[in-house]
């Protein structure tokens, strides 16, 4: 099955949760979930959600990393959520000042 990528309606994942745009998932829409989203408005949200996963991600990094690396910290928290970042051994290790590479 492929979730990545815009979908134009709602779905649910394997784990209950109900998706929409580009994977956002917001619980205040579960009660009226399925519904379509237009790609514009999709954009919109994708933009915001990775400014909010950005400031998290930086707030909770102690150390520096290039683009590539912050790129990839933050997707890691869009996907799996702050929460699970906070507690990952990924971010342990790299506030250790382990090299992420």
């Amino acid at each position: 099955m492929r979730l990545e990528g815009y979908k134009l309606k709602s779905y649910e994942s394997p784990k209950g949760v109900w998706h929409y745009g580009f994977g956002h998932c917001d619980k205040k829409y579960n009660g009226q979930l399925p519904f379509k989203i237009t790609y514009q408005v999709a954009l919109k949200i994708l933009k915001e959600d990775v400014e909010f996963f950005l400031k998290g991600c930086k707030v909770l990094l102690k150390v520096a990393l290039n683009p590539n690396q912050m790129t990839a910290l933050v997707s890691f928290a869009y996907n799996n959520g702050l929460k699970a970042l906070e507690t990952s051994t990924l971010l342990q290790r790299l506030n250790k000042g382990e090299d992420p590479n």
